[in-house]
């Protein structure tokens, strides 16, 4: 069974089994995620549309850096509903895992959002077509609903 998250302009189902949060609840940015049972997470950080997506962007793959050793980062496109989007894997180690992060940049409504999914290396090719159809109930346009 799926659950639905709808507020304030964003709205996505995600696995009822997978566990919700938000930061802060009032303003933005905010940050919504869902975590799964094994720890592999999906979350949208929700922006005004003053900030520039090629920015956010940058400013979330800086964070990376800092916090872990050899990052790698590859450009490529991924297929979500009818449409191709270009996305940035990230890949770094931490602890004795490889991680595996996807990081998609858009315009979704009057909001600019970083949409980012998670997991181990060994869990993100069994959990990404979830993430996928997570992606794609978050990126409709509201006005089409």
């Amino acid at each position: 069974m799926t659950a639905k998250y709808d507020r304030d302009g964003v709205t996505f189902l995600y696995p009822e089994n997978w566990s919700l949060e938000e930061h802060p609840l009032q303003g933005l940015p905010r940050t919504v995620s869902v975590t799964s049972p094994v720890g592999a997470y999906w979350s949208a950080t929700v922006y005004g549309d003053d900030e520039p997506l090629e920015r956010l962007q940058e400013q979330y793959v800086e964070t990376f850096r800092q916090e872990y050793d050899d990052v790698e980062l590859d450009l490529t496109k991924i297929g979500v509903g009818t449409e191709t989007l270009s996305v940035l894997d990230i890949q770094f180690h931490c602890l004795d895992f490889l991680v595996h992060s996807r990081l998609i940049a858009r315009r979704v409504g009057k909001h600019h959002v970083l949409i980012a999914w998670q997991a181990e290396d060994r869990d993100f090719d069994e959990l990404e077509p979830v993430f996928t159809a997570i992606t794609f109930t978050a990126i409709q346009d509201p006005a089409a609903t």
